[in-house]
């Protein structure tokens, strides 16, 4: 029996979306020998295919908001893993109950070490419990599990043992591949969108650069503007002011079932953060046919290999002069769709 906590679907970020496919993939396998307990949030919808898998038993107890969920995690998370005499713990969302587990063998899944490399883009509050937290949760698992390479290589620069952690690269629903013409027109009706716009998707925070890809926009004339698809997440007041001067239009928070054709119906996708555990908005828009434009990282360097064009996240003057040059029609950037295999041969 192998428990999954999976309390973080109801985070409207990426973290969320992966326990989201991760569920969606294991009702789709034929695993007779496994037995999976999910342990949801209250109240959370239930998806048919979850129920009706043999092998999923769905239990909605936890808590859903983020202080709740903290306290459940690491005291009533352990009584309920031994009671239940599940065998393996799988934690997809950096932490896992730090005391009570006994002889459950903990899994445990990395996303970043944000917290590490850029702490001060993270909250002050946020970044003082993941240091206990998630580094409590690495020294007592069984494996560590991340979405890259470059951060398993972070890991074991920290001296967690090479055998102890691995690299599984996230992956891209087919929705995202050969978007459907209507799809696109429906997506740019409901959002108000232009014809042609530019897009960035995440929460909006210091760690996705935000300022620098606005400061850039606003010395390039006659472009398509930018579109930000993403919740509020914090120090997002520069940001927020040109939403307000209406010189960048905001989405917020888009249904997942949208972001398909908002990839697709895009001229150019920017990735412009300063640190990322893998990158999946960059895969998702090569995958949607949407050339790409993304800050010279690791994370965005393994996904995007040579099909996108890499800038230094904090070069104003490199990001002005992309988007400029990607626009003029004389120095085309490369097709990423032509590098993205289809699924179904993948």
């Amino acid at each position: 029996r192998i428990a999954i906590n999976a309390l973080s679907i109801a985070n409207r970020s990426g973290t969320g979306r992966v326990v989201e496919g991760l569920l969606d993939g294991l009702s789709q396998l034929d695993s007779p020998r496994f037995q999976y307990d999910i342990l949801l949030p209250r109240h959370y919808p239930l998806r048919q295919t979850w129920s009706a898998a043999p092998h999923l038993s769905c239990h909605p107890i936890g808590p859903s908001s983020t202080v709740g969920r903290i306290a459940w995690e690491q005291t009533v998370l352990p009584l309920w893993i031994r009671r239940h005499k599940c065998s393996i713990l799988h934690s997809p969302a950096f932490i896992a109950p730090v005391y009570g587990l006994g002889n459950v063998r903990s899994i445990v899944t990395i996303h970043d070490l944000a917290f590490l490399e850029f702490p001060e883009t993270i909250r002050f509050g946020r970044k003082t419990y993941f240091h206990w937290a998630v580094l409590s949760s690495i020294e007592k698992s069984y494996l560590i599990l991340t979405d890259c390479e470059s951060v398993q290589y972070d890991l074991i620069s920290l001296g967690i043992p090479r055998e102890k952690v691995f690299s599984l690269p996230l992956g891209v629903d087919e929705r995202f591949f050969n978007v459907p013409t209507e799809d696109i027109s429906r997506v740019r009706a409901k959002y108000s969108l232009p014809e042609r716009y530019c897009l960035t998707v995440g929460t909006v925070e210091p760690r996705k650069n935000l300022r620098t890809i606005l400061s850039a926009f606003r010395s390039i004339p006659d472009v398509p503007p930018l579109v930000i698809a993403g919740r509020l997440g914090w120090k997002y007041d520069f940001v927020f002011s040109e939403i307000k001067r209406g010189n960048v239009p905001f989405l917020d928070y888009v249904d997942d079932a949208d972001l398909p054709a908002l990839y697709a119906g895009a001229s150019l996708y920017l990735a412009p953060s300063l640190y990322e555990g893998f990158g999946l908005t960059v895969l998702e828009a090569m995958a949607a046919g949407c050339p790409v434009i993304a800050s010279d990282i690791p994370a965005h360097r393994e996904v995007g290999a040579n099909c996108i064009e890499y800038v230094p996240p904090t070069d104003t003057e490199s990001w002005t002069s992309a988007i400029s040059s990607f626009f003029n029609p004389q120095s085309p950037i490369p097709n990423p769709q032509s590098a993205i295999p289809n699924p179904q041969s993948a």
